[in-house]
């Protein structure tokens, strides 16, 4: 595993432990009710450790109704309330949805991502020579959704490998031909998107 992968398991584990929820395991399973139906699929096991029982975890981009926030997990077996940190996301912060382009040694290849503001994700990016392609802002409920459909989308056309490897995964890096498919990331993102790419690039043109 690479330490990028690593450090960012033990934050999940930790913020999960912060709730009240031990990680068990971690395995592709099906949970069955008594007649024999999978009721429940998840790759993530937990120890609630109020009630004791092992429950799937239940985050993915569940929101809070009282909080508008995105909800860590709650245990089905007690239906304990979910603990919120301060970090929570809210739905309407406003978030970046880029595509960029590298090329070293010999390799070139696209790369979607999107960034909260405050975070180095695309500057980064940039410092490793990525050109900005298009870059476009709206609220994170719109432009999380947007990346992983893009993402699930270019499946065929994603690399296997690349020369930063250190620095993000392969999942969301793409060959060059999947760009006139990813087309307007506006598109993707739907109404209320502002573009922001001219910002970008004449930001690290200077």
């Amino acid at each position: 595993m690479h330490k990028w992968a690593q450090v960012m398991e033990d934050e999940v584990r930790a913020m999960d432990l912060a709730a009240g929820f031990e990680f068990v395991a971690q395995a592709q399973h099906n949970l069955l009710n008594p007649g024999g139906r999978a009721t429940h699929i998840s790759s993530r096991w937990l120890r609630h450790l109020r009630c004791g029982q092992i429950v799937p975890r239940r985050q993915r981009y569940r929101l809070d109704n009282k909080t508008g926030e995105v909800a860590p997990p709650q245990c089905m077996n007690c239906g304990d309330e979910p603990w919120r940190p301060s970090t929570a996301i809210k739905p309407t912060a406003r978030d970046l949805l880029y595509l960029v382009r590298f090329e070293a040694r010999g390799v070139r290849f696209l790369k979607i991502g999107r960034t909260l503001a405050g975070l180095d994700r695309l500057p980064s990016h940039l410092r490793l020579g990525a050109q900005v392609l298009q870059v476009v802002e709206s609220t994170y409920d719109k432009v999380q959704p947007a990346e992983r459909n893009i993402i699930r989308a270019m499946a065929d056309y994603r690399m296997t490998t690349h020369p930063f490897t250190e620095h993000f995964t392969t999942a969301e890096t793409f060959r060059l031909g999947a760009r006139p498919i990813i087309g307007d990331l506006a598109t993707w993102v739907g109404r209320g998107t502002r573009d922001r790419t001219t910002e970008w690039v004449q930001r690290y043109s200077r």
